[in-house]
């Protein structure tokens, strides 16, 4: 599995993206109040977002985009990156929901890419 992270400004928690993802093409959403963690279960993976801090993240380029973008909740998706496509939509789902961004497991979460752009995501 391998990871990416959605940014918001919005804070969230584990009922706010549960109900969001209850409404999408999801065979089943399992959330886990106590982890900030929710599993996301389709036709052909499982994916597990974990709701993370902004002061968990330490290298100075992550704390740079989390500051100058006022990053409130921080959603680490692990995903199998044979079905990126997929989990791509889903990501999709928050984008249009709450705005925000999605980065790379990388110093400062690049390369960055939005509403506008997640088509053409790439790893880093």
């Amino acid at each position: 599995m391998d990871d990416i992270f959605y940014l918001s400004q919005t804070k969230l928690n584990v009922d706010s993206i549960c109900a969001l993802f209850q409404k999408a093409d999801v065979i089943r959403v399992e959330k886990f109040k106590t982890s900030n963690t929710l599993q996301l279960y389709t036709k052909t993976q499982m994916l597990h977002l974990a709701i993370m801090e902004p002061f968990e993240f330490k290298d100075s380029a992550d704390q740079r985009f989390i500051q100058e973008k006022k990053i409130s909740s921080i959603i680490c998706i692990s995903h199998h990156t044979s079905y990126i496509a997929e989990t791509l939509k889903l990501t999709e789902l928050l984008l249009e929901k709450w705005g925000g961004w999605i980065g790379n497991d990388t110093d400062g979460f690049l390369p960055i890419f939005d509403v506008k752009n997640i088509s053409v995501f790439c790893y880093e």
